[in-house]
């Protein structure tokens, strides 16, 4: 044993009874034959101080099925009468705190309170030091007069924490590695510190051996260590004491330990002589993961243990990602997830109990919301970085008494905002946001080909990012009116788009399953002709076997835009703009799996004559007849549905990088709009 002390203890009662032994100690005058008094044992004084002091018991080893065994058994008396509540070690699983299941790595975290992508202890060998400040200098810094002690039966263990004792933040540090009986020596400092009243004592129990052996060794250690305690507390009966037992690690079937994210490698336990609300009382082994982060946490063990030394926490610089298990509410299960945008930040958690006034949830420090007390969830699309790459933050959400932080990291990429010239010649628009569709413009009309039809309804998520997101409108091509009629009648007041030289029209759409079914006459998308052939007068937009996408211009001849491809379930961007004056007919295809695709063909003047079709406006989810599906093949030209968002037309060609814009801001044209 090595230990290194500050403070070298009181005065052991060896002295006291020599010099009680002996003649000379008394100075007294009796003669050789005078028969010895005993001395009565002095009864301690009884010390009138308050204080709050905390005791932490790591043992290492035991998992917590083997010590719900033990208890059950009469074999672990050591934690009779506390609080034991199942925990959780190793961080979140795939995510940023993802830590191995072995005892260093949590060690590391039960000092900080944070997992190893903050303290940097990722394996049981090699030289990591702790790159996080641990509950000794946080307590120190608080209090500068305040004591604390460590001790341990592993070497590796105490390596961490010799840079406290080196920088004043650890009074005691005892290395217990080399004794033949390292968990008595353990026991013996520890409980020495006790006695002294440390304010802060940690001691840290290995005990070899089959489980049931170990856990009864260590549930033995732990026994003296609280009975020291009592000692302690029967002459410093004012003082407050927090008890926490804990394991760094959990172990499989075997009882080995693996250092896997498996649920009971995962699984540990806390145990407290004090009641602590965030801990819980079920005592049943959760048995999955999301279970499992619902319970108290090794990272919780610093803050509560600094809550009960009376540790001003600010929320602000709030260094833990776990929370005092004294708080009224327990707050879990706090994730941060990159946005489709990759420029936003989905978060998330649970808050077992009911908060009682409004959330506080701060990034780095900062508060960007206040939140009802019911929100369990918020997007961050503001993101305060000024350039594409990875970027990390540190969120803190506040409820009442319970305080909790967590991290997230994101590949950002800057936003492309919307082009403003967006709305420059805008003749109809369909944001499809209310129980109907309404053309924002008040240009036109779009309603079903027949009122027994599908009159369509409203999803309540479509292609948008981050906080855009609103309804889109999804047509069933199943439900038909008479004569099979189905689909939408798109018409115009002042006009028909196709009147003019030039247009754009451009819409979201997502196949929603269509492409698994038999495409062989094709599905209309959008479409003004009567599609009984591709040669009739016309524009259409169509859906073929493999989830091609074709755009037709036809009449005496015709002219295809094919092979775009659509990955099927997805929200892709379609647009076609026709210019008569340069006489090109051009596809857009935005497709999130299959990239940008454009082509554009010429068109001769004659055929540029057809392109209105049959003169009565276009048609959704339809040909210009509303009953192509029905009149072709049932077999080949499968009904079924089709869900639109953001349909609009504009009098002008579109470029290339307006287009692109709607496809990567990922947000409404009617954020452009006053």
């Amino acid at each position: 044993m090595n230990p290194t002390s500050r403070y070298p203890g009181v005065l052991g009662g060896g002295l006291l009874a020599a010099c009680l032994a002996l003649s000379g100690c008394g100075g007294g005058d009796d003669g050789p034959d005078a028969v010895a008094t005993p001395a009565p044992t002095p009864t301690p004084p009884i010390s009138d101080a308050a204080g709050r002091k905390a005791l932490v018991i790591d043992l290492d080893g035991p998992s917590y099925a083997a010590l719900q065994d033990a208890l059950a058994q009469g074999r672990a008396t050591g934690l009779d009468g506390l609080q034991i509540a199942p925990a959780w070690t190793g961080g979140r699983s795939g995510t940023l705190t993802e830590q191995p299941t072995t005892g260093r790595p949590s060690w590391a975290s039960l000092l900080t309170g944070q997992w190893s992508w903050r303290h940097g202890v990722n394996w049981e060998q090699g030289s990591a030091t702790l790159q996080a400040p641990t509950v000794f200098s946080a307590l120190r810094q608080a209090a500068t007069e305040s004591r604390s002690g460590a001790a341990s039966t592993q070497a590796l263990y105490v390596d961490l924490l010799r840079p406290d004792v080196d920088a004043g933040a650890l009074d005691t540090l005892a290395d217990c590695s080399a004794e033949a009986q390292a968990i008595d020596c353990v026991t013996r400092q520890a409980g020495d510190m006790v006695a002294q009243g440390y304010d802060l004592t940690v001691a840290q129990l290995s005990a070899p051996g089959a489980p049931a052996q170990a856990i009864a060794t260590l549930a033995t250690a732990v026994t003296r260590l609280r009975t020291q305690l009592d000692d302690r507390l029967a002459t410093h009966p004012k003082e407050s004491w927090l008890v926490l037992v804990t394991t760094g690690y959990g172990a499989d079937r075997y009882g080995s330990a693996t250092g896997t994210q498996a649920v009971d490698s995962k699984t540990t336990f806390i145990a407290s002589n004090a009641t602590l609300g965030a801990l819980g009382t079920d005592p049943a082994a959760p048995q999955t993961p999301d279970a499992l982060y619902a319970r108290a946490a090794i990272t919780d063990i610093a803050p509560t243990v600094l809550r009960h030394l009376a540790v001003p926490v600010d929320s602000s610089a709030y260094a833990f990602e776990g929370q005092a298990l004294q708080a009224s509410l327990a707050l879990r299960a706090a994730t941060a997830q990159a946005g489709a945008d990759k420029a936003s930040l989905a978060l998330s958690w649970q808050i077992e109990g009911t908060p009682a006034e409004a959330l506080r949830l701060l990034r780095d420090g900062q508060e960007i919301a206040v939140l009802p007390p019911e929100t369990r969830s918020y997007l961050d699309d503001a993101l305060p970085a000024a350039q594409d790459g990875r970027h990390a933050y540190r969120y803190t959400l506040v409820s009442g008494d319970a305080v909790m932080s967590w991290p997230a990291r994101i590949d950002f990429v800057t936003p492309m905002p919307l082009a403003t010239t967006l709305t420059n010649g805008l003749r109809s628009y369909y944001s499809f946001d209310g129980a109907t569709p309404v053309d924002a413009t008040g240009l036109s009309t779009l309603v079903p080909w027949d009122a027994s039809a599908d009159g369509g309804s409203a999803l309540p998520a479509d292609n948008f990012l981050g906080r855009w997101t609103s309804p889109a409108w999804r047509l069933d091509t199943t439900v038909v009116g008479a004569d099979g009629v189905a689909g939408y009648r798109l018409r115009q007041n002042a006009g028909d788009i196709t009147d003019n030289t030039q247009f754009t029209v451009g819409f979201w759409f997502r196949s929603n399953g269509l492409c698994a079914r038999s495409l062989s006459n094709g599905v209309p998308i959008f479409s003004n002709k009567n599609w009984h052939s591709g040669g009739n007068p016309g524009i259409t937009i169509g859906l073929w076997n493999g989830c091609e996408l074709r755009f037709n211009l036809g009449g005496s001849g015709r002219i295809d835009n094919s092979g775009h491809a659509l990955t099927d379930n997805q929200w892709a961007y379609l647009a076609l703009v026709v210019d008569r004056s340069a006489r090109t007919f051009t596809s857009y295809v935005f497709d999130p799996v299959k990239g940008q695709q454009i082509k554009s063909l010429a068109f001769s003047a004659a055929l540029g004559n057809f392109v209105p079709g049959l003169g009565t406006g276009f048609s959704l989810a339809e040909d210009g007849t509303g009953s192509y599906i029905t009149k072709e093949n049932n077999a080949g030209s499968p009904r079924g549905q089709m869900d639109f968002n953001e349909l609009a037309l504009w009098n002008r060609v579109l470029t290339e990088q307006e287009l692109v814009s709607i496809y990567r801001a990922g947000r409404p044209l009617h954020t452009l709009q006053p």
